[in-house]
């Protein structure tokens, strides 16, 4: 035979063929369409994260900025950080994401030179950063 008389199209075997280049290739895709998705989320939550650590930090340094900050001894300090972070927290009704945690502030103070360190933790479901201001008393 020559040829003339057969029908166009795919054989078997061109078609086998095909089918295991994409059981192959879909998979592989998929895959990597996966791992490129899984990475969208972070941005957000880094940005959330950071929103909610520097204004807890801006907080206390207006408390320091209008004398709200006492530096007397360090309890004394770590109280007032706490009550400003309370006063703004019920005048700002903050409302944290869900899955979110604010911890602190830690208020140390250095009664020797009237430093005060405080620190701020954020966790996220993925991820956690920690805020630190020095401050110091004008005294």
């Amino acid at each position: 035979m020559d040829g003339r008389g057969r029908s166009r199209g795919a054989t078997l075997l061109e078609l086998i063929a095909v089918t295991v280049l994409l059981a192959i290739a879909i998979p592989a895709l998929l895959a990597w369409m996966n791992a490129s998705l899984r990475g969208v989320g972070l941005e957000s939550e880094s940005v959330r994260i950071a929103q909610l650590g520097q204004q807890r930090v801006e907080v206390l340094l207006v408390a320091r900025r209008t004398g709200r900050l006492d530096f007397s001894d360090e309890g004394a300090f770590q109280d007032s950080c706490d009550a400003a972070l309370d006063m703004f927290d019920e005048s700002a009704t903050l409302t944290v994401p869900a899955g979110y945690t604010l911890s602190g502030p830690t208020c140390l103070l250095d009664e020797d030179d009237g430093r005060g360190a405080t620190s701020v933790t954020i966790s996220g479901p993925r991820s956690s950063r920690q805020y630190h201001l020095e401050v110091y008393d004008r005294g």
